[in-house]
């Protein structure tokens, strides 16, 4: 039985218009479309930062509050399927020194942690592959194969 209100049905159905539409563009009209949308974004963000910035007085300043605003409310370290499939495999070889770098680094993820193993370029993902991968940046590729079960 399809619950659910009125609005929500409607919203639904944009959504499902709006995806026919999508998917009706060559990836060259996508990509045109794409790069229009964030160049007027970038463009509106840039007005908004200078408009910012103009009652600052102080502008270095006013940037370092900034990014100390961004980097509280931005975690460097979320929890992601590949990083728990790496401890996990390691814990189960009976190595459990990447549950504990796991947990350290989930337990302050908003500090970057310089001059310590909790440095992005030393917290490297060793899972299926085998290659290295910093926990810190996207995923890597073979990360889109696992599948929580």
């Amino acid at each position: 039985a399809l619950m659910g209100t009125r609005a929500g049905i409607a919203r639904e159905l944009e959504r499902v218009e709006q995806q026919s539409q999508l998917e009706q563009l060559s990836v060259a009209e996508l990509q045109s479309r794409n790069h229009d949308h964030w160049a007027t974004w970038l463009q509106e963000y840039r007005a908004r930062l200078d408009k910012d910035l103009e009652g600052a007085g102080d502008a270095a300043a006013w940037q370092a509050e900034r990014v100390r605003v961004m980097r509280a409310s931005n975690p460097k370290y979320v929890l992601r399927n590949y990083i728990a499939q790496n401890a996990i495999e390691a814990a189960e070889r009976g190595d459990f020194s990447e549950v504990r770098q796991v947990l350290k680094l989930l337990e302050t993820p908003y500090q970057c942690e310089a001059g310590t193993a909790t440095e992005p370029e030393a917290t490297e993902a060793r899972g299926a592959t085998g290659g290295q991968h910093s926990y810190s940046s996207k995923p890597p590729l073979w990360a889109a194969e696992l599948c929580v079960t």
